[in-house]
């Protein structure tokens, strides 16, 4: 018997059971597998036993060192390209970022929440969302007001002309973010999306709770769950 196929047929059943607990039908399993295998390349599809076949130890180490650093790089890459791409949809208008942007599509949603709330949802340390929120009033995109079950907060809520701009916004946008995820098919997006909502799911929480934590000790307490 080829028990180094039945390894890896192991493995990606355990995967695939992790990733879609609600789905037992063999079909799902077939389809699955067949996005999984030909969009990894083949070193990694087939799981760290391969990896351990190939290379020594000292090896091993140094090939996932460098493939962790490579999705690091490459992120912050995508991130800059975003970044240009979104500054030319924003030129000619009263935002001058990314940032003050999501800021406005925050307060678009809700009828108003508090300065820590919205900054705290964009992902933001408190200085650095404060000084958006004071563009933002300056342009008079949106308004703030006395929290009445709360004296000390105060809440923000988007302005009128907040909402022109958000809204006008919104052909322009849309031709950024397309042109961001330009390259990759309908199947590969929301991939690509399934990734970056997984890692949006557990580095969350670890912002909100813990963000107070040194690198060594985050690193300790996430290697070790």
């Amino acid at each position: 018997m080829n028990y180094d196929f039945l390894k890896q047929f192991l493995y990606f059943a355990e995967q695939y059971e992790q990733e879609l607990k609600d789905s037992k039908s063999f079909e799902d399993f077939a389809y699955w597998l067949n996005q999984k295998v030909n969009t990894l390349p083949t070193y990694l599809s087939q799981g760290d036993a391969v990896f351990d076949k190939m290379l020594p130890n000292s090896e091993l180490n140094i090939s996932k060192l460098f493939l962790e650093a490579s999705i690091a790089r490459l992120l912050s890459f995508v991130y800059r390209y975003a970044k240009i791409y979104i500054k030319k949809a924003l030129e000619d208008t009263e935002l001058a970022t990314t940032d003050e942007f999501g800021y406005l599509a925050a307060l678009s949603e809700v009828e108003s929440m508090t300065k820590i709330e919205l900054i705290a949802k964009n992902i933001h340390e408190k200085t650095t969302g404060m000084e958006i929120i004071k563009r933002l009033l300056k342009a008079n995109l949106i308004a703030q007001v006395k929290d009445i079950n709360d004296k000390r907060s105060t809440r923000i809520s988007i302005t009128k002309k907040g909402e022109q701009v958000f809204f006008g916004l919104f052909a322009k946008m849309t031709m950024a973010a397309d042109l961001i995820t330009a390259d990759l098919n309908e199947v590969e997006k929301w991939q690509f999306f399934q990734l970056l909502n997984k890692l949006e799911c557990f580095h969350s929480p670890v912002f909100l709770n813990e963000k107070h934590l040194s690198l060594e000790e985050l690193y300790k307490k996430i290697k070790k769950n």
